[in-house]
């Protein structure tokens, strides 16, 4: 979201296009952590089996199967990531500058695919990658570990 802010405040004199491409991005990143948010705290019933699971005596409830649901909330985060990268195009190929230069400050936006919070290099396709082996019943350890 705050890349997002960033867009609104880099790009002021834009077209109508990139600004209804913005808020829609900004919407679509709105409902996709509050599904997220809504998901961890409801995926089990009652709320409390979560953490009451691993007593000795478990209560009675149940929990929905989680790696259907975090690939599927990671294949919808890689979509609005994609989104968030490709959006500042739409402002960039309309500036009065020659090809060149609107290739390299793209590249430069484009850069942001290979950012991760954690400093390691990322790119899209591992991280697709990875959702398709847990699809599968791969290893998964950053699901196996909650």
């Amino acid at each position: 979201m705050s890349i997002l802010l960033l867009y609104r405040r880099i790009f002021t004199t834009v077209n109508r296009v990139f600004v209804i491409g913005l808020h829609t991005i900004m919407i679509y990143t709105t409902a996709w952590f509050l599904t997220t948010l809504l998901l961890c705290i409801f995926q089990c019933t009652p709320i409390s089996f979560f953490w009451r699971q691993v007593l000795p005596e478990p209560p009675q409830g149940h929990c929905i199967p989680l790696v259907p649901a975090q690939v599927s909330m990671n294949i919808l985060n890689t979509i609005g990531d994609i989104a968030t990268l490709i959006l500042p195009g739409l402002a960039l190929w309309k500036l009065q500058m020659s090809t060149g230069k609107k290739v390299a400050v793209a590249a430069i936006f484009l850069i942001g695919i290979l950012y991760d919070p954690r400093k390691k290099p990322m790119t899209c396709i591992p991280r697709l990658t990875r959702l398709l082996q847990c699809s599968c019943g791969g290893c998964c350890p950053h699901i196996h570990g909650l």
